[in-house]
Parts: structure tokens; sequence; C-alpha cells
């Protein structure tokens, strides 16, 4: 069992899209602690479509499962991994999303 933090990302044109799509989906192998290892158990993302928004909001264009071990992972994936920070500079820097993180 670990921790599943699920997205709803805003961003904004396909190129952006895609580019968020194949990095996030990668972040399994690419992010690592200082000490060089591996910490996310699995990583997937995919182009989405919102079916229902209510009340409203920036629409979401890109859907992301993050799962890892336990809580501190998950803990250092949001506040430092370097790889994590770098794609929200250059990919969702003026777009919206939602992230909730649960223990499944």
């Amino acid at each position: 069992m670990g921790v599943t933090r699920i997205s709803l990302i805003a961003v904004a044109g396909p190129e952006k899209q895609e580019e968020a799509v194949k990095v996030l989906a990668n972040f399994v192998n690419d992010c690592k602690k200082p000490d060089g290892k591996t910490y996310i158990i699995s990583s997937k993302a995919a182009k989405c479509a919102v079916m229902t928004d209510h009340p409203g909001s920036q629409p979401g264009t890109i859907a992301v499962e993050v799962v890892f071990t336990n809580e501190e992972d998950a803990e250092y994936y949001q506040n430092e991994d370097p790889a994590f920070r770098g794609l929200l500079g250059r990919v969702v820097e003026s777009s919206g999303w939602i992230v909730v993180k649960a223990d499944f």
C-alpha cells in the first residue's frame, strides 16, 4: 500500500501538454532523492477531458497519478524534488491545478 497523489492540471497549448505528459509519465525514473535513488513507485500521465466541473474553474487538460511508498516521499516530491519543481516552471507556470492525496 502506498500514498497516491492524483492531479488535474490545466496546461495551455498542445505542445506544452505533450511535454507535460511525457515528463510526468517518466517521473518514476527521473525523480531521485539526493542520494541518487528513485523513490516513486509509479507515475502515469495522460491528456484528459473534464466531463463535469462544478462550480467551474480552469479546465484540466492533464491527469496525473503518482504513487509513493510513504508520506515522507510524497512531501519530498511536493516541496523539494528538482525534477518536479523544474516542470512547474516550464509547463505549468500560468495555469491552474488540483491535487488530492489518498491512502488506497
